[in-house]
């Protein structure tokens, strides 16, 4: 089962469970701060991808916005220095609407990507806000988080 089946299976039914759901496929993990979820769709605070394998963060931050397309609005990356605490990527400020934009989080070992939705406030101020997304956007969320954090590998590394 692909990592995004295993988190669809583990929202369960309809009306979910809110709080931290885990799942888990192929030796990688996924935990969703899940605020709501039906059968159609979830509303979440953060999704974080962990694979044990790592990689370079470089590699990963390169290939996280053709793979994260489900995302809707392009992301780049305005960050990347492993040792200094990994990548970040944001969406661009062309495609920023009401201020609202999503940033994508690579560890500096490059085992861990987050992705959260923000919005900037008129005093300039960054909050953390809720999105909902389609249950199948979700799993494409999540295949493509473990896609970039395995595109970061080398043949050396697994």
């Amino acid at each position: 089962m692909s990592l995004s089946g295993a988190l669809d299976a583990a929202l369960g039914a309809p009306g979910g469970v809110p709080g931290r759901v885990r799942a888990e496929a192929d030796g990688v993990l996924v935990d969703a701060d899940v605020v709501d979820a039906d059968r159609l769709g979830a509303t979440l605070d953060r999704v974080v991808v962990r694979d044990p394998g790592g990689g370079s963060v470089a590699r990963q931050a390169e290939a996280a916005p053709e793979r994260l397309k489900a995302l809707g609005e392009p992301i780049a990356p305005v960050e990347v220095e492993p040792r200094l605490g990994g990548a970040v990527l944001r969406t661009l400020p062309e495609a920023m609407e009401k201020g609202r934009f999503w940033e994508v989080t690579i560890g500096a070992d490059g085992r861990e990507a987050a992705v959260g939705r923000y919005r900037v406030e008129a005093d300039g101020a960054r909050r953390a806000e809720p999105f909902t997304v389609t249950r199948e956007a979700l799993g494409r969320v999540v295949d493509g988080l473990a896609d970039a954090l395995g595109a970061g590998r080398t043949e050396e590394t697994g």
